[in-house]
């Protein structure tokens, strides 16, 4: 274990504030203790993103994937909510976002997140499946 050295006065000043001026050199221990609590924050890598503008009457439309509906939302300044999806394939991430234009309630507005790892008609690994016989 490396031994504690005393911070500069110029860089203790800045740190600690008054407690030099008192003559109390045992505070710069506290604010290196507190230095090394900090937790990293780990920044998300954004995924890519695609958006699509559909006139419909439909809301989710048929993109050859299986979408698992994980919420909804109330958009200000709109009557219509947005609607969140997730793909249902195994180790698959991409997500969407599903909602209606304000100013024309007849088109759809459909945001993806990410890149699928498996082809659209793949849906055997689908989650959904798991556990399930058909008959």
């Amino acid at each position: 274990v490396g031994t504690l050295d005393p911070i500069p006065k110029a860089v203790h000043d800045e740190n600690c504030g008054s407690n030099v001026k008192d003559g109390n050199n045992n505070s710069w221990w506290r604010s290196s203790a507190l230095e090394k609590n900090k937790v990293k924050v780990r920044r998300k890598l954004r995924e890519p993103r695609f958006c699509f503008q559909t006139r419909s009457d439909v809301d989710v439309l048929d993109d050859g994937y299986k979408w698992r509906k994980y919420g909804q939302k109330v958009v200000k300044n709109s009557l219509h909510p947005r609607s969140y999806y997730r793909c249902t394939h195994n180790n698959c991430r991409v997500k969407k976002r599903v909602e209606r234009l304000s100013e024309d309630c007849r088109m759809v507005i459909t945001t993806y997140e990410g890149r699928h790892n498996h082809s659209p008609c793949d849906d055997s690994n689908s989650s959904e499946n798991d556990g399930f016989t058909s008959f």
